[in-house]
C-alpha cells in the first residue's frame, strides 16, 4: 500500500510493476478508485498528504510576513524562493530514512506551504499516477496559484509539465510555477537549482529546478 500511494503522490511512471493483487488490496480498503491510480474521493486526497506531512510540518518555522508584499498579498515568488533554499539545506537530513522515498520532495514542499499558509489560505492538492503529476492549488485573498510538481524522469519532463499547467491555468486563471525535483544523486545543487520565466501558449510560466 505504500509503495502504491508512494507513487501516486511523486507520479511515477511505473505503474505495470505493481501486482494486481496489492492494487486490488489498496481499492478494497477505498483508498483507490476501481477504474484507475487515483485517490478515491476528495477527503481522502486531504488526509492522506496531511497525515504524512505533519512531523515536517511541525518543524517548519512561520515567517509568512516575509512572503508578502505591501498589500498583503501572497508573492509566490519570495515563497519558492525559500523554499529552494530551506530544500538545498535540509532535504538530504530530513528525507533520510523517509519510508515514501519517491514523493518525499513533494510532501516537503506541501508540509512548507501548508505550514506558513494554514488558517490565512488554502492549500489543495490534485494527484495521479495515471496522470503523472501532482497539482498543488493556493489561494490567498485574491490571489491564486497553481503549481505542478515533478521529478525529471528525462528531456521531456519540463515540456510536460509546461503543457499541463497551461491548460490548468486556462481554466483556473492562476498564477502558474512548474516545480522541477531532480533527483540524480551525481548533480551538484548549482546544476539542479535554477529559476527562469518562460512563455508557453501565450502564458507566463514561472519554472523552478531543485
Amino acid at each position: 500500500m505504500r509503495y502504491i500511494i508512494d507513487a501516486i503522490i511523486s507520479g511515477t511512471k511505473e505503474v505495470a510493476s505493481f501486482p494486481m493483487e496489492d492494487v486490488q488490496y489498496v481499492r478494497d480498503l477505498g483508498l483507490l478508485t476501481q477504474n484507475s491510480y487515483k485517490i478515491a474521493n476528495p477527503i481522502y486526497q486531504e488526509v492522506i498528504p496531511r497525515a504524512l506531512i505533519k512531523p515536517m510540518q511541525d518543524r517548519v518555522a512561520q515567517t509568512m510576513p516575509e512572503y508578502l508584499d505591501t498589500s498583503g498579498l501572497l508573492c509566490m515568488d519570495k515563497l519558492l524562493t525559500a523554499f529552494t533554499q530551506f530544500f538545498r539545506e535540509n532535504s538530504g537530513v530530513w528525507l533520510k530514512g523517509f519510508a515514501y522515498h519517491e514523493s518525499a520532495p513533494h510532501l516537503l514542499l506541501m508540509a512548507f506551504l501548508q505550514r506558513l499558509i494554514n488558517g490565512r489560505g488554502t492549500v489543495s492538492r490534485e494527484y495521479a499516477l495515471d496522470s503523472l503529476r501532482v497539482d498543488l492549488f493556493v489561494t490567498w485573498k485574491t490571489k491564486r496559484f497553481v503549481l505542478e510538481l515533478k521529478v525529471i524522469r528525462d528531456k521531456k519532463t519540463e515540456e510536460e509539465g509546461l503543457e499541463q499547467l497551461t491548460r490548468h491555468m486556462d481554466k483556473s486563471d492562476a498564477e502558474g510555477h512548474l516545480i522541477l525535483f531532480d533527483r540524480d544523486p551525481n548533480k551538484t545543487w548549482e546544476k539542479k537549482i535554477f529559476h527562469k520565466k518562460k512563455s508557453w501558449h501565450s502564458k507566463i510560466i514561472y519554472v523552478w529546478g531543485m
